[in-house]
């Protein structure tokens, strides 16, 4: 649940980033909001995509409420979760890394 479905402010921000896997974000983002439960806040962080899978997370972003960061370069997973976690401002951080195999 986001902030505003639940008036409440959270301690928890999910910060998920993506390496090599664009095939997957769309079902990542929905298994998100769908089995998270209470509050929290989300940072999406994104590297180099094509436009399609550009625009439809900004959509999402600004649907959902969530802060979407983008670099437009390809970044090492752990680049790209510090990345994120520098706009955290809640007392907990979790992260998820959607990557290729």
């Amino acid at each position: 649940m986001t902030r505003e479905q639940t008036n409440t402010a959270p301690r928890v921000t999910i910060v998920v980033t993506e390496h090599d896997r664009l095939s997957t974000i769309r079902e990542c983002l929905e298994n998100l909001y769908a089995t998270a439960t209470g509050a929290f806040d989300l940072v999406y962080v994104t590297g180099r995509m094509p436009g399609r899978h550009l625009d439809w997370i900004r959509q999402q972003a600004q649907a959902r409420g969530f802060t979407h960061l983008h670099t437009g370069r390809l970044m090492r997973p752990a680049e790209a979760r510090n990345f994120g976690a520098r706009h955290v401002k809640t007392e907990h951080l979790v992260t998820v890394i959607v990557a290729g195999s």
